[in-house]
């Protein structure tokens, strides 16, 4: 596979010269493996203005049942400075650096067998514990709520992002702490939910003036006879409550009628938000990707908000399915400042079944920016070995060198998980 190729062809480069003419491949291209004892897991990374990475992920001993918050530090090498891990039974879910410097973590807790709880903590950067509340929806701990994100607003407080209920039946969830992460009331009081269909969740959610919001997820609403899963979004005002309610529509331009499912949303720089997800038929997943129109910086919800709508296939066989079939589904997205966006995805279409990791680049029209469809080249790069390998986060450094975080199978055969940083040129490879 691809990450076996370089690293193959990376030993005979540098056995073979002596004159100091190529740059060290840990400079400027270098994959970093992160992780204690048992299995580590991958899920978010931050790329800090000093050059610094910070990792999020969970881990779990050998022969050990429950999951650990896993947080690292590392250099701009790569290499790691320090690493702690903290809770029982927990599923890190996203990390934010905060304006006052410090690191926010939000993570679902199982606090018994049937309730899910999220935690909130925060750390300074050298991983020194401050504070943490564990937080749910309402006055009495009787539901499972499970966060997906978490965002920092302007007054310092933060808004969790994800879902109440479970997979049969689920309303969208929004929960706001202060800045002493306390529930917030404030004087109209907070709404903390809202729904259109049997199953909603909340993906991310945006801050756009102090009183309104917009989040970003998916529903099975009924529309137009169908209640398939779809991207969704809607405002919210003050007091937690909606004022715009998206037309269901307004995201199924393309794939109409299949299961859409948001996984992903980002803020395009020069404006609009770009949706991704994966898009499924009962034989094949593709990615499914929508960007919003940039002038239209307070998002009307309509049908003319949307700018581009489509679903990306393979260029390197005709037909083909870019994803395969695979659970877990995901994707993930940066927009980058130079009008371009870097989406990263699991694959399952590969020889042995399964998974590795892709990476594409696409414009603001969603036109894929590597390969050549002529020549059926390949409009993706993809990485992996003989085990399951998932993706994780994807970010782009000041030079234009991309930094991507995911999780790799070692050894061989294939036994434990490690989370894996890689530093890839501005074309997705391994090299200068």
């Amino acid at each position: 596979m691809i990450r076996w190729f370089y690293i193959i062809s990376l030993a005979f480069l540098f056995a073979c010269d002596t004159t100091s003419n190529v740059q060290p491949p840990n400079k400027n291209y270098f994959i970093k493996y992160f992780g204690r004892d048992g299995d580590q897991f991958a899920r978010d990374l931050i790329v800090n203005k000093d050059g610094t990475f910070f990792i999020l992920g969970n881990s779990k001993q050998s022969g050990g049942s429950t999951n650990k918050v896993y947080l690292a530090k590392a250099n701009s090498l790569g290499e790691l400075i320090q690493q702690v891990t903290y809770g029982v039974d927990m599923d890190a879910r996203d990390i934010v650096l905060t304006s006052d410097g410090k690191l926010a973590i939000v993570a679902n807790k199982n606090v018994s067998s049937t309730n899910v709880d999220i935690l909130l903590t925060r750390f300074t950067l050298d991983l020194t514990l401050l504070d943490s509340a564990l937080v749910f929806a309402g006055s009495s701990n009787v539901s499972s709520e499970q966060a997906n994100s978490l965002v920092e607003l302007s007054d310092g407080g933060f808004i969790i992002e994800g879902l109440l209920g479970d997979i049969n039946q689920s309303d969208e969830l929004h929960l706001r702490v202060d800045n002493q992460l306390k529930k917030f009331a404030g004087p109209g009081g907070w709404t903390e939910t809202f729904g259109a269909g049997q199953n909603d969740e909340g993906v991310k959610i945006f801050q756009h003036s102090s009183g309104e919001f917009y989040i970003f997820g998916a529903t099975n609403a009924l529309y137009a006879g169908i209640n398939n899963n779809k991207f969704w979004a809607y405002a919210f005002g003050y007091n937690g409550t909606p004022t715009k309610n998206g037309d269901l529509s307004i995201f199924e331009k393309t794939g109409t009628g299949l299961d859409n499912k948001l996984t992903d949303t980002g803020k395009v720089p020069s404006g609009g938000y770009i949706l991704v997800g994966i898009s499924s038929s009962a034989n094949e997943d593709n990615l499914k990707v929508t960007i919003t129109v940039g002038t239209d910086t307070a998002f009307t919800f309509t049908p003319a908000g949307v700018a581009h709508d489509v679903i990306l296939k393979d260029n390197s066989a005709t037909p083909a399915s870019l994803l395969g079939k695979g659970s877990p589904r995901f994707a993930t997205v940066y927009s980058s400042k130079s009008n371009y966006n870097l989406i990263l995805a699991n694959r399952y279409n590969t020889p042995s079944g399964k998974s590795d990791i892709l990476l594409m680049k696409v414009n603001n029209a969603l036109v894929p920016m590597w390969g050549d469809p002529a020549s059926q080249e390949a409009n993706y790069v993809q990485f992996g070995g003989d085990g399951d390998d998932s993706a994780a986060a994807v970010a782009e450094l000041p030079d234009g060198h991309i930094m991507v975080l995911g999780t790799m199978q070692l050894g061989n055969p294939p036994a434990q998980f490690k989370i894996a940083l890689m530093k890839l040129n501005p074309n997705g490879k391994l090299a200068d």
